[in-house]
């Protein structure tokens, strides 16, 4: 199945944990310093309950399972020991960051691109007067780092393995192909050409395609699932036919920004369950919003006479989206789904 995705909001929820009471304040510094990201405090043996954590491995667990980044104030060695036994992939693992308890560097030492660890660091470098240790090659050598211009243009790498070789042949002055189903402003990075075919190449699609031998393949949010479903279906059934179909169109969940549907569908088990389980925002329209839908859609009788209007989940997905149909009305054990993507554009 192609379902399944991590979703991640700009604004960085942070935990840090301290050593000494020396370590405790430099976090503290930096929390009332912050403007938009949040830092909770800790501190190993700390005297105040709200601070205190029994130990540096409960700190880790909790810290990526619940945060976006992660601050430690002491040894890089202490650091990367903890959080050894959690790293898992550097399209979900949170950032990590060490900082000396003087407050004279900031060392990113996990996901510094997708976790967003360099920018972590480099903020926190502003905040306190300290030097960030950037050692990615891209960045110090300032040229274009992929993942990094995925993440700031809101898109989902699906091929993660790809951005070794496009970021090597970024440092090695070879050309990388560019491939998108999306207009874009400014001008392309040096080395990315134009073209539909190669042996190394960058696409962005809503679709799983793989136009180059080693396609790095990034996918943004722009499809709206319009959804219709008789009352009371099985979670596991919607869920289903939900997958399945999206799959047979090479649509991948990271795609999806939002499902759709009638106002009649607000409390239907199976469609809240699936929006939880995704993270996907759920919106319903009343019966004369879906008729105000502009396009052609395939009537049923059926439905115009149940609900009051002829097409359920064509027209949610064009309301929602403001886009286009890439998936016409199908059925699927009892699920009607449609497809609708918005429009959407690149920025270099």
């Amino acid at each position: 199945m192609l379902c399944g995705s991590r979703a991640t909001g700009r604004i960085m929820k942070l935990a840090g944990i301290a050593f000494t009471g020396k370590g405790k304040a430099l976090l503290e510094r930096i929390s009332s310093l912050l403007q938009e990201d949040t830092l909770d405090c800790y501190q190993i043996g700390g005297t105040e309950e709200r601070l205190a954590v029994p130990d540096i491995d409960r700190f880790a667990q909790k810290g990526f399972a619940e945060y976006d980044g992660l601050l430690f104030v002491g040894a890089c060695g202490i650091a990367v020991r903890a959080v050894a036994p959690y790293v898992e992939s550097k399209l979900t693992d949170p950032a990590v960051v060490v900082l000396d308890e003087r407050g004279e560097y900031a060392v990113p030492v996990l996901s510094g691109h997708l976790g967003g660890a360099n920018r972590l660091a480099k903020t926190l470098a502003d905040l306190i007067a300290a030097q960030a240790v950037i050692t990615t090659a891209t960045d110090i050598n300032g040229m274009f780092a992929v993942d990094v211009w995925a993440k700031e243009q809101g898109l989902s790498i699906i091929t993660p393995k790809a951005i070794r070789a496009v970021s090597s042949a970024v440092l090695s002055g070879r050309e990388i192909g560019f491939d998108s189903d999306f207009p874009y402003t400014g001008n392309l990075p040096a080395q990315l050409t134009e073209k539909k075919a190669g042996a190394l190449g960058l696409c962005v699609s809503a679709k799983i395609r793989h136009p180059f031998a080693v396609t790095l393949l990034c996918v943004p949010r722009t499809v709206t699932i319009g959804i219709g479903c008789r009352k009371g279906i099985a979670e596991e059934l919607l869920e289903q036919a939900i997958c399945q179909r999206l799959e047979q169109e090479n649509i991948p969940l990271a795609a999806v920004e939002q499902v759709c549907s009638i106002d009649r569908k607000k409390e239907e088990p199976a469609i809240l369950a699936f929006c939880r389980k995704y993270r996907l925002p759920f919106c319903c329209y009343t019966a004369d919003e879906l008729s105000s839908a502009p396009g052609e859609f395939r009537p049923s009788a059926f439905v115009q006479k149940t609900v009051g209007v002829d097409n359920v989940c064509e027209r949610a997905a064009i309301l929602g989206s403001g886009g286009r149909l890439i998936l016409s009305k199908t059925v699927e054990n009892g699920v009607t789904i449609a497809a609708a993507t918005r429009n959407f554009q690149l920025t270099f």
